[in-house]
């Protein structure tokens, strides 16, 4: 799968690849998001390629993982 950042009007480098758009969006936005691929090369890449958003991304390798990392917790 080709990757590639691009850039648009004043937007930050963003990761092009599916799924990517939205949870670079999401980041954006100043909210910390968890991210899981069946693939973990494809969550370490995504990852490597967040540039400023790193600090928003939680890269998580299983499933569980990613569960845990995005449970409400109670105030």
């Amino acid at each position: 799968m080709e990757t590639r950042n691009v850039t648009g009007g004043n937007r930050p480098n963003r990761p092009r690849r599916h799924g990517s758009q939205p949870r670079a969006q999401i980041a954006e936005k100043g909210y910390r998001i968890a991210v899981f691929n069946r693939t973990t090369a494809a969550t370490r890449n995504f990852y490597a390629d967040a540039g400023a958003l790193k600090e928003q991304i939680v890269p998580r390798e299983t499933i569980e993982d990613c569960a845990r990392a995005t449970a409400m917790r109670a105030p």
